[in-house]
């Protein structure tokens, strides 16, 4: 199940990276994320583990970057007994001073909750709009 939001920043491309690059930002812009486990500045390849809420119920994610270019590109891979999937983050400059960022979302759900994908798929792309109004909030206020 995949979802995709953009967002206008009045911020600099490298000042939006650097925020999300901070994975341990994360909890401060998306209403579901608890808490991330990360070691020092991301990297291709870097590793760690994400808590967060899923429909109520808390679960933990390792994940892996699999895709960085600085100040333009970061992709994250998801895995869990729930979950798995990635969060793909595109940054454009827009302007001088202003940068506009795509999200995807490509999310796969196990079990039970596989079979609530149609239902879900509204709610992930209401969640994520929201996700990304806060962070705009954030990023221009910073």
């Amino acid at each position: 199940m995949k979802v995709e939001e953009k967002l206008f920043v009045n911020r600099k491309p490298d000042a939006v990276f650097a925020f999300i690059a901070d994975l341990q930002n994360e909890p401060r812009w998306r209403r579901n994320t608890v808490e991330v486990h990360a070691e020092g500045p991301l990297w291709l390849g870097s590793v760690g583990r994400t808590d967060f809420k899923f429909i109520g119920r808390s679960v933990e994610v390792d994940w892996c970057v699999i895709e960085l270019e600085e100040d333009a590109v970061l992709c994250v891979e998801y895995r869990s007994d729930v979950r798995g999937g990635y969060d793909r983050y595109v940054l454009e400059p827009f302007g001088l001073y202003a940068t506009t960022l795509t999200v995807e979302l490509d999310i796969s759900v196990a079990g039970f909750f596989g079979l609530m994908t149609p239902a879900l798929r509204p709610a992930l792309g209401r969640g994520l709009a929201s996700d990304l109004h806060r962070l705009k909030r954030i990023l221009e206020a910073w």
